[in-house]
């Protein structure tokens, strides 16, 4: 299975790594809206900001009778915020591009998704992803990317794996041009890490995320990966 970031819709402000709620005890109705595999896109780079980050501690299992307390931060806001914070912040994604025309396209992508989202607040999982950059303490990534100095920017690339320079294809070709009409892999990897990652409508299914079977801020982890809470 490869690494990949989610981002669940949810009724209220709260924290979710792997399905699993974390720092509360009440459940929590969401849904998840966004699987990007191997990549965080480029776009929720944008719509989040620091002031977004919600710290929570994460107590996972590393033995049979081990345990040890990990540090997360997860980008947490409300719909509405995320709009008006994306909509901020579109003109440095459109510089990234280079291409106003190409940018436009996967613009489009993001606020149609978001509007359509039936819930009023939102949350990113993005550990999977950013434990592949920083496996010591995977939320420095994640604060470092979301906000707007230089060492932002480089951590964003990281992040989403675009590759500054290369023109990336149009977001329609990227979903209706056939495999042979996408022979650039670096042209595709960067159309790929602007493409906000929504999952089709019908696969938006409503369920309740509660906390791990120990209790609150609690998760009960295989061995090799913390984030893997199943």
């Amino acid at each position: 299975m490869s690494n990949a970031i989610y981002l669940y819709n949810i009724a209220r402000p709260a924290v979710i790594i792997a399905g699993k709620l974390q720092g509360a005890s009440e459940p929590v109705e969401g849904m998840v809206v966004v699987e990007a595999p191997n990549r965080v896109p480029l776009p929720w780079l944008f719509a989040f900001s620091p002031v977004h980050l919600q710290p929570v501690e994460v107590t996972y299992q590393t033995g049979p009778s081990n345990w040890s307390t990990r540090r997360a931060i997860v980008p947490v806001a409300s719909v509405n915020d995320v709009v008006h914070a994306f909509m901020a912040r579109r003109h440095a994604m459109t510089d990234l591009v280079g291409d106003d025309q190409l940018a436009d396209g996967f613009i489009r992508l993001m606020i149609d998704g978001l509007s359509a989202l039936p819930l009023p607040y939102i949350g990113l999982d993005p550990f999977e992803v950013a434990d592949l950059n920083d496996h010591e303490e995977p939320s420095r990534s994640v604060e470092r990317a979301v906000g707007t100095d230089a060492e932002s920017a480089a951590a964003r690339l990281a992040l989403s794996g675009f590759v500054p320079g290369v023109v990336p294809y149009s977001a329609d070709s990227l979903f209706h041009a056939s495999p042979d009409d996408l022979s650039d892999a670096a042209r595709t990897q960067n159309a790929v890490a602007l493409d906000p990652g929504f999952l089709p409508r019908e696969q938006w299914t409503r369920r309740s995320f509660g906390p791990p079977p120990s209790g609150p801020s609690t998760s009960i982890i295989p061995k090799k990966k913390w984030w893997q809470i199943w």
